[in-house]
């Protein structure tokens, strides 16, 4: 017998624990799409998924998973990342400063939007303390076109849950009225670029460092300078950062 949401979803603002990464999806189509094969979201890493109100259909094959799948209910603390966006004036010092309230939860960005500045948030994301919810649909699951997307966010995660990032203060180092944010948390560095022209950022001499996750191609150290392209970002990791 199909298990419909209504039965046998939470209320997410109770049930959210610290160390839960989860995802968002927005329609009944879609749910029964992923219903039909959740699999991917227990390869990228997801501990839960959300459900906007109306969005019903049969969950059981994702629970199944062991993960857990909540009502939204509207009434979440949470901060919208879309407005750390390249398409109008980005504001790294904005964006800190509402990190600063406490969000209990970060809503995140559309990886299959095409966008260049959204795997950059999406780092960004995954990189501070409040429970990560991602936009998912069916192209970013299963699509070939989106392979590398799917790739980063699976990394990102498993970095995130490997090293407990969110039980970890964040440490701000550089956030400027443009789209450049520096911070640490634990002994990793965390840089994000969301401006039109590239960065370059001397890290100094204090250990050995290498580069853990880059959202493009380009993003390199060369030396102790790392090397962000526009709408980039980069975690790095420091022997000597703790």
């Amino acid at each position: 017998m199909d298990r419909s949401t209504q039965a046998n979803t939470a209320n997410d603002t109770e049930a959210l624990q610290r160390d839960d990464v989860v995802c968002r999806i927005s329609t009944s189509a879609e749910l029964a799409s992923v219903s039909s094969y959740p699999k991917p979201l227990e390869q990228i890493g997801f501990t839960g998924v959300v459900l906007p109100e109306g969005v019903n259909g049969d969950i059981s094959p994702i629970e199944q998973l062991g993960i857990r799948v909540y009502q939204d209910d509207g009434d979440r603390s949470f901060l919208d990342l879309a407005s750390f966006s390249a398409q109008s004036d980005v504001s790294a010092r904005a964006v800190w400063t509402e990190l600063e309230r406490a969000p209990i939860s970060t809503f995140g960005v559309d990886l299959t939007s095409g966008d260049r500045w959204h795997e950059a948030t999406t780092l960004l994301q995954m990189s501070i303390s409040p429970v990560p919810i991602v936009p998912v649909n069916e192209a970013l699951l299963y699509s070939s076109q989106f392979r590398e997307q799917r790739e980063l966010l699976r990394s990102a995660v498993f970095w995130r849950k490997r090293f407990e990032i969110a039980r970890h203060q964040t440490n701000l180092i550089h956030a400027g009225e443009d789209g450049l944010l520096i911070f640490s948390v634990d002994s990793w560095l965390v840089c994000i670029n969301q401006n039109t022209e590239e960065a370059g950022i001397d890290l100094g001499n204090h250990g050995s460092m290498w580069l853990m996750l880059g959202t493009q191609r380009d993003v390199h150290l060369h030396g102790s300078m790392l090397i962000l392209p526009a709408y980039s970002a980069a975690v790095v990791a420091n022997e000597l950062a703790r």
